[in-house]
């Protein structure tokens, strides 16, 4: 959902968002995500529609590397100032 066109680009594999339908020796095939077929759980389900949300998208792209690798080493510190 957030990858893009990244995985696409990079490594060469192919997302598939929507049913695929394929034919391979004279047989037809559809493959089919969990979402498609209707049989994904209601906590996939929200899980899509916040990683689909376009908003919390562009928020998540706020967020720098370095601020991600950074906090756990603030809250530790806040913690042991906490203590003393």
């Amino acid at each position: 959902m957030w990858a893009f066109s990244y995985l696409e680009e990079e490594t060469g594999i192919q997302l598939h968002r929507e049913p695929e339908f394929r034919s391979f020796n004279g047989k037809n095939f559809t493959w089919l995500t969990a979402m498609a077929w209707g049989r994904a759980t209601m906590a996939i389900k929200f899980i899509r529609k916040v990683f689909a949300n376009p908003v919390n998208q562009w928020l998540f792209r706020l967020i720098h590397p370095d601020w991600e690798s950074a906090w756990p080493v603030l809250v530790e510190e806040s913690r042991h100032a906490a203590l003393q």
